[in-house]
């Protein structure tokens, strides 16, 4: 027999209390928030996911533009990178099928994981390509999509997960040509636009170790100042901001809190999982976190809702290394307290 304990590592206690959190509250005391993941695309018939997915009411998959919004069959999301857009998000990378996953994957069905948030639909919206590639414009395209489906349909409660970023100053080519400021503007906008709307909306902050509040370093969306933005940093199995593959950007006037991010299992392609690492997958940690927390208190608006993440942090997570010098809140996400 294989003694397993012995590849078990990491610092006890370095997560979300998410077990806590279930443990303490239960799935019948909250209510359903609809989880956006701008990214390459769901796998939206994973059998950890099909049953968590936010469907069009207006919308059958036979062809047609059922609806009228110019779009045929977006049961599931939008595919805004064909100059015509198209009712299929499928993912043809992986990545956004694992943020979907680390936020709302099913739970109770013997399958696979479980999503942090059990009260969660996840829209699927796709903007990036098989490499990760993807235009700031066709995100704008996606939040307006979503912002439409809010409206038209009474969403109550929308959290935006935005598992991507780009350094605004950066400009070495062939390998890194930064977005144009018409680009950077139109995002602003668009992610103004949605918190006007009462929008959460959660960015990840980069993998690369630096500081984003820096003009060198600035990164977008993560580090736009608005204040329906939930910036977030990517921690270790021990607590720590770098490990032997990656280190997580920072900032203490930018990056709001952290988040496991490292070696994370969750859903990926062809009915499949795997490990992945990064802020990216830190992010999904927030957005689910916002969703359940939301979904019991729901008379808050979505800025009362950050502030209750925000505020309920694990100061210095458990080895303080997660400080006010790396981050506005000096923590890490603590969704137990934060459902309290």
């Amino acid at each position: 027999m294989v003694n397993f304990s012995m590849y078990i590592y990491g610092t006890p206690d370095a997560d979300i209390d998410w077990l806590e959190a279930w443990e303490s509250f239960g799935s019948s005391t909250t209510a359903e928030t609809v989880v956006v993941v701008l990214d390459t695309g769901v796998q939206y018939t994973h059998p950890d996911l099909t049953k968590r997915m936010w469907k069009n009411p207006d919308e059958v998959a036979d062809g047609k533009d059922n609806d009228g919004n110019g779009i045929v069959d977006d049961v599931y999301g939008m595919n805004a990178i064909p100059t015509v857009p198209t009712g299929n998000p499928a993912d043809d990378n992986g990545h956004g099928t694992h943020v979907a996953g680390i936020a709302a994957a099913q739970t109770h069905n013997s399958v696979g994981v479980a999503g942090v948030a059990w009260n969660a639909k996840i829209m699927a919206l796709k903007f990036l390509d098989r490499y990760g590639n993807g235009s700031e414009f066709d995100a704008v395209e996606c939040i307006t999509y979503a912002l439409t489906m809010k409206q038209r349909h009474s969403i109550p409660r929308m959290v935006m997960n935005a598992s991507w970023g780009a350094y605004v100053n950066l400009n070495l080519p062939p390998f890194y040509i930064p977005p144009t400021p018409e680009a950077v503007a139109a995002l602003y906008e668009a992610i103004q636009r949605a918190g006007n709307n009462g929008v959460l909306f959660v960015a990840a902050a980069g993998n690369d170790g630096v500081n984003i509040d820096t003009e060198q370093y600035k990164m977008i969306p993560a580090g736009f100042d608005l204040d329906n933005i939930i910036s977030v940093g990517g921690s270790s199995e021990d607590d720590d901001l770098r490990t032997i593959f990656w280190a997580s950007n920072y900032g203490p006037q930018s990056v709001d809190l952290f988040a496991p991010g490292n070696e994370i299992y969750s859903t990926v392609p062809t009915n499949k999982y795997a490990f992945k690492s990064g802020t990216s997958m830190a992010a999904p940690h927030v957005s689910g976190a916002a969703a359940l927390v939301w979904g019991k208190f729901q008379n808050d608006n979505h800025l009362a809702i950050k502030d209750r993440i925000l505020n309920t942090v694990d100061p210095g997570g458990m080895r303080n290394k997660i400080t006010t010098e790396r981050c506005v809140t000096g923590g890490r996400l603590n969704l137990n307290r934060a459902l309290q």
